[in-house]
């Protein structure tokens, strides 16, 4: 199961990131291939339940995902259920007037695309694109 661990360093309180981080409907906004979120519903523990639209290396998938753990201001998982399971964490640190952000996001690759090219391409992909979706979350955070 490959495993995707990224963080930057964002020039905001950590309670400003979080707020933004945790709600879904924002993560449209800061990642580039997640196409749509609906359904959101608060839960009862805290954190939500949605459906989500991905793309994938030109694949459309569908799915569901759930907050599974929570502490606000801290950290939090969210788990992905379809066709690609995967259990991406949040993992938010103040240092002073900044905040660090990690993302780690491990997933499973879908039997169809799982052949050695395809886990490399898919393998990359995902490493650029959490890359891009901390400095998207930055970029949005600093100046807004």
């Amino acid at each position: 199961m490959p495993i995707i661990d990224k963080d930057i360093i964002i020039n905001a309180p950590l309670e400003k990131i979080f707020e933004y981080v945790n709600k879904p409907s924002n993560l449209p906004r800061i990642s580039p291939s997640l196409i749509e979120i609906n359904n959101e519903k608060m839960l009862p523990a805290g954190g939500y339940s949605f459906r989500w639209m991905y793309k994938m290396i030109g694949f459309h998938l569908e799915g569901k995902a759930e907050y599974t753990d929570i502490i606000p201001n801290f950290w939090f998982t969210c788990k992905t259920h379809a066709v690609v399971d995967s259990s991406i964490s949040w993992t938010f640190r103040s240092k002073g007037a900044q905040t660090r952000v990690t993302l780690t996001i491990c997933y499973r690759i879908p039997v169809p695309m799982s052949s050695r090219l395809s886990e490399n391409i898919i393998a990359k992909t995902n490493e650029k694109e959490a890359e891009l979706i901390l400095d998207n979350l930055k970029t949005i955070i600093e100046f807004s």
